[in-house]
């Protein structure tokens, strides 16, 4: 190819150098070689070193997978896909030096890359670095801390940020080096990820084998679950000031089984992790919420819903003779009702909450029992009240079902219908407590049920007359025959007679929102 469609070649891919530019590029190298390169051959050369396509493909380069220690004037294009902060050090001679560690990657693989000096300046002033791909010339390889070779960038060597567009398909993006939160498994070795912090910061100090140490505990988000994030020592300074709405680039995280069995992610001595300037990169999505009517038991799902009545905190001794403490709240959405469990420092919401408040729920576990679906949230979990939402309207109260159209008996519901009968008993549990229970008979036209109303609202049931019309919020279906439905309450359960609401049994506070 002839020395003028070279420089064609340079000139229009390369838009971010001038004509002058290319061509002082050139005399150098021609000055380099002492006369022995003609004007062809150097231009062959620059358009190598800045990665520009000749007959439709790029001259051949050295790639990540073949760099060993102790090379000399490599050639490398790659994208940075990690930085740390720039650093100065002491030289022998007294001096302060700087120096800048990134981490490089191509198709072929990763390597750690060691700017000095004035090179880790040059880098560092080009601004947000993180995604861009990188032309090195002129740079070395040495042996790192671990034994695997290490790209290092002296006075010598050249360096080229390459254009947006420019070899951006030949190379993996950002993304591809880094998993989504709800993918992370317990037996993964190491992680990389983004994700935007979703709590403040938690700092202990401990003390272990006579060595003082700190560990920081908060959670993070990359649009498919929530995770508990845990930092350790010298990364505790780093996250120290971190808010939510910041996001983390984290690479070479451990995995580890948070005390109820879920993977969390660990920050330690091998890991790097900075804070990105960009507030939308392209790998952070939305938090996306569940419905009440989708959640499954075994996952783990953020949800935001509304307080429709909230029970007692109780507590109780476990079988090692440790105290625990729960406290359970019924909520709702626009899809139906669910019980939502708090356990132990999670209890203390509950002394806050009113009826008809928001809750925003994360990292909790659903789980299920005796046929029904709930929600539990311990230690991991992360739960606030009324959150300023701007771009998700606020969960409405779900509708009224009809007794024949409960297939569905994994969750409480609300019924309305006519007081057929009443009948009150005493009950003998295992445990040798006698407790009331009073029965009713339903009918909404359609169906027939008999619920049951245990301890205190059985007193409150056992009054009311046939004939009567009556909305039951809460009451949870046991099981179903062909022509009746068994349900039951609990202690959330709550319940108004229709024609009447300055009638004594209002205790609900909720009939405005059906009528």
């Amino acid at each position: 190819m002839q020395f003028e469609n070279i420089i064609e070649k340079i000139i229009t891919q390369r838009k971010d150098l001038t004509k002058k530019e290319i061509f002082d590029r050139i005399d150098s190298k021609k000055k380099e070689a002492q006369g022995l390169l003609s004007d062809e051959g150097a231009a062959r050369i620059i358009a190598q070193e800045l990665f520009v396509k000749v007959n439709g493909k790029s001259f051949n380069q050295i790639k990540v997978t073949d760099l060993v220690t102790n090379l000399n004037d490599i050639t490398l294009s790659a994208r940075i896909i990690s930085l740390w902060p720039i650093k100065e050090f002491n030289k022998s001679n007294g001096n302060i030096g700087k120096l800048l560690r990134i981490q490089l990657a191509d198709r072929t693989g990763i390597i750690r890359c060691v700017l000095w000096n004035g090179k880790a300046e040059q880098l560092a002033s080009e601004g947000d670095i993180l995604g861009k791909i990188i032309h090195l010339s002129h740079a070395y390889t040495r042996e790192d801390l671990t034994g695997a070779p290490e790209i290092n960038c002296g006075d010598r060597c050249e360096i080229t940020i390459l254009p947006s567009e420019f070899g951006d398909n030949e190379f993996p993006k950002i993304s591809n080096f880094f998993k989504n939160l709800n993918d992370v498994k317990i037996n993964d070795k190491e992680v990389n990820i983004i994700a935007t912090v979703n709590s403040k910061p938690e700092i202990i100090n401990f003390k272990q084998d006579e060595e003082e140490g700190n560990v920081l505990r908060s959670s993070i988000t990359d649009g498919t679950i929530t995770m508990n994030l845990v930092s350790w020592n010298d990364k505790v300074g780093l996250l120290r000031g971190i808010n939510p709405g910041d996001i983390l680039h984290i690479m070479r995280a451990q995995i580890r089984e948070d005390p109820i069995k879920k993977p969390e992610i660990h920050l330690g001595k091998g890991s790097t992790v900075t804070i990105l300037k960009s507030k939308t990169p392209k790998t952070i999505t939305k938090l996306k919420f569940s419905r009440i009517i989708d959640l499954k038991s075994g996952t783990n799902s953020a949800i935001i819903v509304r307080v429709i009545n909230s029970g007692k905190i109780r507590e109780f001794t476990r079988s090692d003779g440790s105290t625990s403490k729960y406290g359970s709240l019924l909520v709702g959405d626009n899809t139906g009702l669910i019980r939502l469990f708090l356990w132990d420092e999670k209890t203390d919401i509950m002394n806050k909450i009113n009826q008809d408040d928001i809750l925003l729920v994360e990292n909790s576990q659903i789980k299920e029992k005796t046929a029904e679906i709930f929600i539990s949230v311990s230690k991991s979990g992360i739960i606030k009240l009324n959150p300023k939402i701007t771009d998700i309207k606020p969960p409405s109260y779900p509708e009224r079902i009809s007794i024949n159209d409960l297939n569905n008996l994994s969750r409480p519901v609300i019924i309305e219908g006519i007081v057929e009968e009443s009948f009150l008993n005493d009950i003998q549990l295992s445990n040798g407590e006698t407790v009331k229970v009073a029965n009713i008979i339903l009918n909404d036209d359609n169906s027939r049920a008999n619920l049951s109303f245990w301890r205190t609202l059985a007193d409150e049931v056992i009054s009311l007359k046939s004939g009567m019309k009556i909305r039951v919020i809460g009451v949870q279906p046991k099981t179903k025959t062909s022509d009746q439905v068994s349900m039951s309450s609990s202690e959330l359960t709550s319940f108004t007679v229709i024609e009447n609401t300055s009638n004594k049994h209002d205790n609900s506070g909720l009939i405005s929102h059906y009528l």
